[in-house]
């Protein structure tokens, strides 16, 4: 699969990018979008939803800042 994945790229004069780079891509994007770990960890194969979450999530500082803002908005509807 990889060599066949290689030649492509060098055929259609695309980026030299390894399929587990695209995985790596996929699995962060899903997290990001909110997509529930369980159904991101089966897209690499994991075999337990730790492995995923601690591959793809620490790489998105952003997520820390949507979770405070929804922890204000769900704190201030109570006030």
């Amino acid at each position: 699969m990889t060599q066949k994945w290689e030649r492509f790229l060098e055929e259609s004069g695309q980026p030299k990018i390894r399929l587990h780079d695209l995985c790596h891509s996929n699995a962060t994007a899903l997290i990001q979008a909110g997509v529930n770990p369980r159904v991101v960890q089966q897209r690499p194969g994991h075999s337990d939803v730790s492995i995923t979450l601690n591959t793809y999530t620490h790489v998105l500082p952003e997520m820390d800042t949507a979770a405070a803002e929804k922890i204000d908005t769900i704190m201030l509807k109570q006030a």
